[in-house]
């Protein structure tokens, strides 16, 4: 083990609503797009801490995962078959995988040292483009000390379309992450697993996520309670049950549209989740057609040119370039 691995071992023997709304298109696939999100699928489990540029994901076989960077990222888990650490220690007694049995741990902060751990993984399919994507897992920080900066807000995931790889490197990878945790949010509950999650819109054909803290020292936020370099202490998380799902596509539209202009339903405005390049025409009852929303104009405010429109039924269909989405249905417009 290195000088270095060595130094970071704390891990010690370690407005009332009038208007209703029609659900016309909702699908969803249930199946997480990451594999092996709780870690159990493995061929051998490494029991110690990792040493700098040991790829120990790769080492037992850890379907799906990698260590990206120089940085010595860990695998945990409760019976390995070389070392001795089964479950972790903490200060609070021994940390337990959330599911299952085991369990990944990186560091986030090195005290003296810009220092970074990572995992990586694929995704079972490349994201699909303008596709809605969430992303969580569980993090469980229980080294957390209210009396030392021991703990940070830094967590973020980015997602690309090649591997991030940085083999001779444990410095901050210098990319932009997608999905990050509020610079205000501190972890610090030392009992639960705690959920981060965020909501990704793909670009089209990610196929990699990689999961750390990409901040630099000078730009992590730190949690100082006691101002005082000598109670500076390193920080290590547990991550569990990593799980990424495809957002249901959905298109809902008001039923009832009131522009009378009382602050209140005056704008017909439809809600589309997941619907590339739509369009929808709308229609008075004589087939005549009144406007046409898309993205860039996505309500209707009543009017045609100048004119308020009278009171009745309009008719719209929606299409967009995805032939799934061929959708028809009217609504009423009240004064």
């Amino acid at each position: 083990m290195t000088p270095l691995k060595q130094h970071l071992l704390i891990k010690p023997a370690i407005s009332i609503l009038i208007i209703l709304f029609g659900i016309i298109f909702n699908t969803y696939s249930q199946e997480s797009l990451i594999q092996n999100g709780s870690f159990e699928e493995n061929t051998s489990c490494y029991g110690d801490p990792a040493n700098l540029g040991f790829d120990v994901f790769q080492w037992a076989g850890c379907t799906g995962w990698t260590c990206p960077t120089y940085g010595s990222s860990d695998f945990w888990c409760e019976n390995p078959g070389f070392g001795s650490y089964e479950p972790p220690a903490t200060p609070f007694g021994f940390e337990y995988p959330r599911t299952g049995e085991n369990m990944a741990g990186i560091y986030l902060f090195v005290k003296h040292e810009e220092y970074r751990e990572y995992i990586q993984c694929k995704t079972t399919a490349p994201l699909k483009e303008n596709g809605y994507y969430e992303f969580s897992l569980y993090l469980n920080n229980p080294f957390y000390n209210e009396n030392l900066a021991s703990t940070t807000s830094c967590f973020q995931a980015y997602f690309s379309h090649s591997p991030v790889l940085q083999p001779t490197s444990y410095l901050a990878i210098p990319v932009e992450p997608q999905l990050k945790n509020d610079p205000a949010n501190f972890y610090t509950d030392t009992t639960q697993w705690i959920l981060f999650e965020g909501t990704y819109k793909a670009s089209g054909g990610e196929n990699y996520i990689t999961i750390g803290c990409f901040d630099t020292d000078f730009e992590i936020p730190l949690s100082f309670n006691i101002i005082s370099d000598s109670t500076v202490t390193d920080i290590y998380f547990f991550i569990d049950d990593v799980q990424l799902h495809e957002i249901p596509s959905s298109l809902k539209v008001p039923n009832i549209f009131t522009p009378d202009n009382d602050g209140v339903n005056d704008l017909f405005y439809p809600t589309l989740l997941n619907i590339p390049d739509w369009e929808m025409n709308i229609m008075n009852r004589w087939g005549n057609q009144i406007i046409t929303l898309n993205p860039e104009t996505p309500y209707w405010d009543g009017n045609i040119g100048n004119n308020a429109a009278s009171e009745g039924i309009y008719f719209y269909t929606l299409r967009s370039s995805n032939q799934t989405y061929n959708q028809n249905g009217f609504f009423q417009l009240i004064k």
